[in-house]
């Protein structure tokens, strides 16, 4: 996928217009937390964890049950504030690859499976929007609509991760508000590794999806 620069710049633009105003994060943010859940969700599995619910809050607040062994909880608590960042990172990847469609399928399909664990009106709205506007993009769009989408999307995403990184870091600040439900201060009662090295964890594996994504879409333009 080639991109010229001012479309790049109408993409950014575009994907902060989703992520930062206070009138749009209200709704994306809580996608941005579906995927923070689903990431909990996602890496239980893998590693054998019976996933029993997932829930996200109007107020960007979430959790994901699940049941299982000690090292699984640690690695799926560890997966939740740098999937959004992952996730946006795949969509940047994959579509700068040429793998658009196959993107746009199998995201879609991952947020249909997720429904079964899906609990309360807030995840499961947001999942439904989700599918409905993957549907969309596949009906309606051409392929370079539906790259230019999902591009946005993966901006928007890896901008949510930073936001929900500054949120983690914020609660673990002077005032410690908000500390119970930061994965690090869990996964730091946990292991009793300390919570500041659980911090760094998430902040090389956002820093690490930033850097690929922004590799994967200079070199689109380059070759534009």
């Amino acid at each position: 996928m080639l991109l010229e620069p001012w479309i790049l710049l109408a993409i950014i633009a575009a994907a902060v217009v989703l992520s930062v105003p206070r009138i749009t994060w209200r709704w994306f943010g809580m996608f941005t937390t579906l995927v923070h859940e689903l990431g909990h969700a996602f890496s239980a599995g893998v590693l054998g964890r019976r996933v029993r619910a997932i829930r996200v809050g109007a107020n960007h607040g979430g959790s994901t049950l699940s049941s299982g062994g000690a090292f699984s909880a640690v690695v799926s608590g560890f997966f939740g504030y740098p999937a959004p960042a992952i996730v946006g990172a795949a969509l940047i990847l994959s579509t700068t690859a040429g793998y658009t469609r196959a993107a746009l399928v199998g995201g879609a399909v991952l947020v249909i499976l997720s429904l079964i664990f899906l609990r309360g009106w807030g995840a499961i709205l947001i999942a439904l929007a989700s599918v409905a506007g993957s549907a969309a993009l596949w009906l309606y769009a051409d392929a370079v609509l539906q790259t230019y989408a999902l591009i946005t999307v993966g901006l928007a995403l890896l901008v949510g991760s930073i936001r929900g990184l500054g949120n983690v870091f914020a609660a673990h600040g002077r005032k410690h508000r908000n500390l119970a439900s930061s994965d690090a201060y869990i996964l730091a009662r946990q292991t009793h590794i300390p919570s500041p090295v659980w911090l760094l964890g998430f902040t090389a594996a956002i820093a690490a999806c930033v850097w690929a994504s922004t590799l994967a879409l200079m070199g689109a333009v380059s070759a534009g």
